[in-house]
C-alpha cells in the first residue's frame, strides 16, 4: 500500500511543482527549505550529559513523506550535549520527523518533531540532479536514484582522507574528476589524521569517538561531493582483523562504530567497502555477517560491496547475505603473462554459466600503478593496468573498476623518507600517472553502452590460443542481442564465429593507450582488423 502511495504521488508531482516552486519562495524564514536528493540536518540538544554517548544512549529519527511513508535513520551524537540527524530527500513537499531516544527521559533528544519541504534540485551536480547511488533492480550494475545508469569509475585514496589537508583533498578531488573519475576509495580509520587527532579510541568493550576528528572527515566527503564524486568509505582499513593497543576490537564495539559512521554519512553519496583479506578470512567473514546484518540488515541503505582478493571463496562466504550489494576483487599480479594465468584458472576468461550469487555489481580492483609487484623488481607499469582493467571488464559482467596509484593509495609525500627533488609532494605527482586516464578513458567508453546487459563470452571467438596469455581476446555480449565488445591486447585480428556478430551496423576501435578511436558503418565481417598497433577494444552495434 506504501508503494502504490508513493507511485501516485509521483505520478502527479509534475502537476504540484508550480505550486512547490512556490511555496519555497513564500515560506516563513523558519521554515527549512531542502532541495530533492540534498541533505536535511537538524540538531539537538541532549538535556543529560553522558560520559560515553556512543554506549549509553541512541537516537532514531522516523521521517513521512508527503506520501505518508515512513524512513527510520539513527542520530549521532557530535559532541558535548549536541546530537544530530541527517537526511536526504527523495519527494517533493513537506516532510515531517519525529524522535526517539533509548533514554526515554532525555527530553532534549525524546520525542521532538518538525519538519522541511524538499523542492526542485537545480544543482548541475550529477549527484544532485540525479540522486545517490544504488544498487539496480536487476542487481547488476549501479545507477543513481533517479534510474541513470552509473559506471563506477573509483580511484584508491585509502589514507589521504585522514592524512591531508583540506586544501590538498579539494585539489586530489578535483584533479581526479577532470580525468574523468566519478567515486573516491577512502578509509575513515584507523590511526591519526592531519591535526594528530585519532577518530576512536577505548577498545575492547569501551570505546569512544571524537567528534573533532570526524568534523574533518565530514569536510572530505562534502569537498568530494562537490566534485561530483561518490565516497567509497572503508570503515576501518584492516584494523579489523589484529588487535591495536593491546586489545581486540570486539564485533559489537565494530557494530557501534559502523552504526555511528552511517548515521554520520548514510545520507550522502556513498557506498560501504567491507575488506575481507588476508590470512584469517573465517575470523574476518564471521565478523563481518555479525556486523552486516545488525547494521544493514534491515531498512534502506547505501550499496555495501564486500572486496577481497580474486577468489571464490570471499564470493561462497556471503553469497547469501542479502545486505551485501556488490563485490570487489582485488587483482595483485607483477606481469601480464601472471596476471591472465590468475585470470583464466579463476574462470575469468572462460565461458561459465553466471552463478545466483554472481547477480550482483563485481568491480575489479586493479594492480597498483608505479607500485613493485611480484619477485621481479619491476613497477606495475600503465600497460598491465590498462590489460587487467579490460580483461575483467569484459571477462564478466561490467559495472565498474577501481584505480589505484603508487603514492595517491597510501597519500605518499615522499619516496622511502626521501624529500622528492622537486618539491613536490608525492601524491600530487602521481596523480598524473598515464594509467589513470587511460583506465578513465575505457570507462567512460563502456558507460556510453548499455554495459548492464553485457556478459564475458569467448565462445563468439575463433581466434586460435595465444602463444602468450597476455595476448588473450576476450569478448563480451550482449544478453539482449547485437552487441558486442572486444579487447585485442596486442592488435591482433578479433575473429568471431558465425552468427555470432551482426551482419551491418557500426564498428568502432577504440585505443586503450591514447583514447583515439575510428568508426566506420556498414557490413561487418567476421575478422575485424585494429588500424594500428597497441591494445584495442572494439565496439560492433547492429544497425537499427
Amino acid at each position: 500500500m506504501n508503494r502504490f502511495r508513493t507511485i501516485v504521488f509521483q505520478l502527479i508531482a509534475p502537476l504540484l511543482l508550480s505550486s512547490t516552486a512556490l511555496l519555497a519562495a513564500t515560506a516563513s524564514p523558519k521554515t527549512v527549505v531542502v532541495p530533492k536528493w540534498g541533505q536535511f540536518e537538524r540538531s539537538f540538544s541532549s538535556s543529560t550529559a553522558y560520559a560515553n554517548p556512543l554506549q549509553e544512549a541512541s537516537l532514531r529519527v522516523t521521517f513521512t513523506s508527503p506520501a505518508g511513508d515512513k524512513f527510520e535513520v539513527s542520530g549521532f551524537w557530535d559532541g558535548g550535549k549536541t546530537w544530530r540527524v541527517r537526511f536526504s530527500p527523495d519527494l517533493l513537499g513537506k516532510w515531517t520527523f519525529k524522535t526517539y531516544c533509548s533514554d526515554p527521559a532525555n527530553a532534549g533528544l525524546h520525542q521532538q518533531s518538525g519538519g522541511f519541504l524538499c523542492s526542485v534540485n537545480t544543482s548541475q551536480n550529477l549527484l544532485n540532479r540525479h540522486g545517490t547511488i544504488r544498487v539496480a533492480r536487476d542487481g547488476r550494475h549501479l545507477e543513481h536514484e533517479d534510474g541513470t545508469p552509473y559506471f563506477l569509475t573509483a580511484d584508491t585514496a585509502v589514507d589521504g582522507a585522514i592524512k591531508s589537508t583540506l586544501r590538498d583533498w579539494q585539489i586530489y578531488g578535483n584533479t581526479r574528476a577532470l580525468q574523468g573519475f566519478n567515486a573516491v576509495v577512502w578509509a575513515a580509520g584507523p590511526g591519526t589524521d592531519s591535526e594528530g587527532e585519532a577518530g576512536f579510541t577505548g577498545y575492547s568493550d569501551n570505546v569512544r569517538v571524537n567528534p573533532s576528528y570526524f568534523h574533518r572527515l565530514d569536510e572530505r566527503l562534502e569537498a568530494l561531493r562537490q566534485a561530483g564524486l561518490v565516497s567509497v568509505i572503508i570503515p576501518f582499513s584492516d584494523a579489523l582483523a589484529r588487535k591495536e593497543a593491546g586489545a581486540e576490537l570486539r564485533s559489537d564495539q565494530i557494530g557501534l562504530l559502523l552504526r555511528y559512521l552511517v548515521a554520520r554519512w548514510g545520507s550522502s553519496p556513498v557506498m560501504w567497502q567491507l575488506p575481507v583479506d588476508g590470512e584469517d578470512l573465517k575470523t574476518q567473514t564471521t565478523r563481518w555477517k555479525q556486523v552486516g546484518r545488525d547494521v544493514f540488515g534491515q531498512g534502506k541503505h547505501a550499496p555495501v560491496m564486500i572486496r577481497g582478493r580474486m577468489h571464490g571463496t570471499v564470493f561462497d562466504y556471503f553469497q547469501e547475505e542479502s545486505w551485501v550489494q556488490a563485490f570487489g576483487n582485488g587483482v595483485e599480479t607483477g606481469s601480464a603473462e601472471e596476471l591472465a594465468k590468475e585470470l583464466a584458472v579463476l574462470g575469468f576468461l572462460e565461458d561459465r554459466e553466471l552463478q545466483p550469487q554472481f547477480v550482483r555489481p563485481v568491480i575489479p580492483f586493479l594492480p597498483e600503478e608505479n607500485s613493485m609487484a611480484g619477485g621481479d623488481n619491476k613497477r606495475v607499469d600503465d600497460g598491465l593496468v590498462r590489460n587487467a582493467a579490460c580483461w575483467t571488464l569484459l571477462g564478466g559482467r561490467p559495472s565498474g573498476v577501481c584505480y589505484a596509484a603508487y603514492g595517491v593509495s597510501e597519500w605518499r609525500t615522499s619516496e622511502a623518507g626521501q624529500p622528492e627533488p622537486d618539491g613536490l609532494p608525492l601524491w600530487r605527482k602521481a596523480l598524473f600517472l598515464p594509467g589513470a586516464k587511460q583506465v578513465s578513458n575505457v570507462a567512460k567508453e563502456l558507460g556510453k553502452l548499455p554495459f548492464w546487459t553485457l556478459n564475458g563470452d569467448r565462445k563468439i571467438l575463433t581466434n586460435p590460443p595465444s602463444e602468450k596469455p597476455q595476448g588473450l581476446i576476450t569478448a563480451a555480449s550482449s544478453d539482449k542481442g547485437g552487441l558486442v565488445v572486444a579487447y585485442t591486447p596486442q592488435g591482433e585480428p578479433v575473429r568471431f564465429a558465425a552468427g555470432t556478430s551482426p551482419a551491418r551496423g557500426t564498428t568502432k576501435w577504440f585505443n586503450a593507450r591514447t583514447g583515439e578511436s575510428t568508426t566506420e558503418s556498414g557490413p561487418i565481417g567476421t575478422a575485424l582488423t585494429p588500424p594500428g598497433k597497441g591494445d584495442w577494444i572494439l565496439i560492433v552495434k547492429p544497425s537499427p
